[in-house]
């Protein structure tokens, strides 16, 4: 459009909360490891993800087993060569290669009793989300209610069954980013909408594509595309003053650009520490200050190969014992097996992402003994060798990069949605706000922040045009 642009970023190198642990030296060298950002949904579910990596960027994506069984072939994960292992709450840990109906049994979720309080739960949840309105959340005539209550509380008055509570929990909490009992029944209903349903936005059954090369990966060629003169590392911004005419930015260490218009990125946490002058409206300053972005540490034993698969194990666990520290995992070796040599010198590695409570008892060991923690628990799912043959622990902790915010989406308590939360997404005067918080679809995840970045970019595209225009009717 022919824009001059000028991206600050706060870190090292481009991505956000798409980052990678990349192999440049030894057996392993050439391939990466996710640290946040690693699967999107089909075409269908992120059209915009896809359109963006896909067919501008041409970065390549390929089908990945999540959580689940592994190698499928035919509709729902009717055939399976590799197995789920799922620990029930007597302590028992079963191998499936079906999720439904294998899963759905007394030897892993629990009884009928169990299954019935699950299958009405969902439906309970799919009726309230389809009265939700993205766009704005808080006009539901029960908004109010809905709001005054935490998504656990409603769980448990909805849920007369334990088991089926507790598999709920472990099944939700990593798409929320938070523990239920952190976030409002609002929000959930949200999540559930702007990710596609229940089952895509709060069951995860939208992470069904890998990105190659790593989540960050399309950030990295994007900013080698804009250019190095177009792009500042290591930069943080600590303030921004506008007027009716131009915006100026200054970062921590002095330095100050000026321009006509500023676009902001980041969780909504992480924003509220810069200061604005003029001040932001008072309902902006509560949404951003109110939305927390939680914590969250994600965990990768790394082994020569991926050893689980050639013993019919998808490398993925359920564990529904109330006191696990790691509820679920999954392989994430970084490779294609369906591509020739793609494979060849990459790692085996099975993951696990916590946040919460759990994510607090990990960050407290030292590295050494969150290593050994770790490996002891695969071990009870995996066998010995996953003590054994471990070559590195790769463990990632949000809260050491503080422009990251902590955790890997942000999430809404309860009364934030109707107290504050319409001021979340527009400008203030020269100022935009963008990122996969500020989108009403697919609010959190990559292919919400491309849908809100696109967004600002045709507004500013038009309001620059349209200045210039009234400059040459002068």
């Amino acid at each position: 459009a022919g824009a001059k642009v000028l991206v600050l970023e706060a870190l090292h190198e481009a991505g956000g909360r798409a980052r990678d642990y990349r192999w440049t030296t030894g057996p392993h060298a050439g391939h990466s490891l996710e640290l946040g950002v690693a699967l999107i949904g089909t075409a269908e579910q992120t059209p915009f993800a896809h359109s963006l990596l896909a067919d501008e960027l041409g970065v390549r994506l390929y089908s990945f087993p999540v959580w689940g069984p592994g190698n499928c072939t035919g509709w729902g994960s009717l055939n399976c060569r590799t197995a789920l292992l799922c620990r029930n709450g007597e302590g028992e840990i079963n191998p499936f290669k079906t999720l439904f109906p294998g899963i759905i049994t007394r030897r892993c979720v629990g009884s009928a009793k169990t299954v019935a309080a699950l299958l009405k739960v969902t439906a309970e949840l799919m009726l309230l989300t389809s009265g939700v309105d993205v766009e704005a959340p808080w006009s539901h005539p029960k908004a109010v209610e809905w709001d005054s209550q935490t998504f656990g509380a409603w769980l448990r008055a909805a849920c007369d069954d334990t088991p089926a509570y507790n598999y709920l929990k472990l099944t939700i909490e990593p798409d929320l980013s938070a523990s239920v009992d952190s976030v409002s029944l609002l929000h959930a209903l949200f999540m559930s909408k702007t990710g596609g349903g229940v089952f895509d936005g709060l069951y995860a059954f939208n992470n069904v594509k890998r990105i190659s090369g790593g989540g960050g990966a399309p950030a990295l060629k994007m900013a080698a595309e804009l250019g190095a003169a177009n792009i500042l590392y290591n930069v943080r911004v600590e303030s921004i003053r506008q007027d009716e005419q131009m915006v100026e930015v200054t970062s921590s260490d002095g330095r100050r650009w000026g321009a006509k218009y500023v676009v902001v990125t980041g969780a909504p946490s992480v924003v509220n520490k810069v200061t604005f002058e003029p001040p932001l409206p008072s309902l902006k300053q509560q949404v951003l200050r109110n939305v927390p972005i939680g914590n969250a540490v994600r965990l990768s034993a790394v082994y020569p190969w991926a050893w689980w698969r050639s013993r019919g194990l998808s490398g993925a666990w359920g564990d529904e014992k109330n006191d696990s520290i790691l509820p679920l995992g999954m392989d994430m070796t970084p490779c294609d097996s369906s591509r020739e040599h793609d494979c060849d010198g990459a790692p085996g590695v099975i993951q696990a992402q916590v946040q919460g409570a759990q994510a607090d008892a990990l960050l407290a060991m030292s590295h050494s003994a969150r290593q050994l923690a770790f490996t002891r628990f695969l071990a009870q799912f995996f066998g010995s060798d996953a003590m054994s043959s471990v070559e590195q622990l790769v463990d990632f902790d949000f809260a050491q990069y503080p422009t990251l915010g902590g955790g890997t989406q942000a999430h809404f308590p309860p009364k934030v949605w109707t107290t504050s939360g319409k001021a979340l997404r527009g400008p203030v005067g020269r100022v935009h706000f963008a990122g996969a918080e500020y989108s009403a679809l697919r609010f959190g995840y990559l292919d919400g922040a491309v849908r809100s970045a696109n967004a600002t970019a045709a507004s500013l595209i038009a309001k620059l045009g349209a200045e210039e225009g009234l400059q040459r009717a002068r």
